[in-house]
């Protein structure tokens, strides 16, 4: 072999090296989510979407049933009270008046009987301390030293009493009379409050509820310092709260003694059993009136 030979064939080996010594880099990779990847990202975003869907609208017929189920339970106990509410008129009598119900509210009263004549008034009564008073200027509810029969009908002897439903609409004053000395305490009134209890607070309270408690009926105006619980052995109570007594004028019992049996009070201190006469007004008191109001 020629030189000129030899030395093309060593230029042409060592070109052949050269490619041997090139080797390929790897590609490098895309930055990018995969294909695959967003595929779930976007599946799992509908199943959740889906899913606050129907957790919406299953807590949307919860509420739903929810709201239906109270409005039939609310029919359900007004139809309740309507026939109880006819029950009980069914035995309304001249001597049971029977307000109506109403679920929720209040604690009924008589319901007034505008169209109604109210019972003969029993003969006027008139002590010297009186004014010159008008007739028909108080409506008796009351008189008697039988306290169990308070919003009756009663006209017989020396008792007398009308149902409260008689009540005028507009009283306005509330005269608590002893028939032995004419002696009376006036207070003001109006007609929802003639048949209940006043709440503990007010200096003067009014009890017309006529409740048996302890053995005796309480019915009377309340006033002075309270006989609590384990205090004020023999204080006549008027007016009970739970096991407090609160002396007064009017019917109670004895507080702490054993079937003492009906006991009656003036200004806070016993009296002999006496009639009580209970009256109201729609009219403004008269001059020697106002002397006995007591608020």
């Amino acid at each position: 072999m020629s030189a000129k030979e030899e030395s093309l064939l060593s230029r042409d080996r060592e070109t052949w090296d050269d490619d041997d010594d090139f080797v390929e880099k790897p590609r490098r990779q895309s930055s990018g989510m995969s294909p695959v990847l967003i595929v779930l990202l976007v599946l799992g975003g509908i199943l959740f979407v889906g899913a606050l869907g129907c957790g919406g609208f299953m807590f949307l017929g919860f509420r739903k049933a929810e709201r239906i189920q109270h409005e039939e339970d609310a029919v359900e106990a007004r139809q309740q009270f309507e026939q109880i509410d006819q029950a009980m008129r069914a035995k309304e009598g001249p001597n049971n008046p029977v307000a109506p119900i109403v679920p929720g509210g209040p604690a009924p009263g008589p319901a007034a009987k505008v169209d109604s004549k109210p019972p003969p008034q029993p003969k006027a009564t008139k002590f010297a301390s009186d004014d010159s008073i008008p007739q028909n200027h108080w409506r008796v509810l009351f008189r008697s030293r039988r306290p169990e029969l308070w919003n009756t009908n009663t006209q017989r002897d020396d008792d007398f009493a009308i149902p409260l439903q008689m009540v005028p609409t507009r009283t306005k004053y509330l005269r608590l009379r002893r028939m032995d000395t004419g002696d009376a305490i006036i207070i003001p009134m109006s007609r929802e409050r003639v048949w209940r209890v006043d709440q503990p607070g007010p200096r003067v309270r009014w009890n017309g509820e006529g409740k048996n408690e302890f053995g005796a009926y309480h019915l009377g105006i309340a006033e002075g310092p309270v006989a609590r619980f384990t205090e004020g052995r023999g204080t006549i109570g008027v007016l009970m709260d739970g096991w407090d007594a609160n002396p007064g004028s009017g019917f109670g019992h004895a507080h702490h003694i054993e079937d003492g049996g009906q006991r009656y009070s003036w200004m806070g201190k016993e009296i002999p059993a006496t009639a009580f006469e209970i009256a109201v007004t729609t009219e403004e008191l008269l001059e020697k009136e106002k002397a006995r109001l007591h608020k």
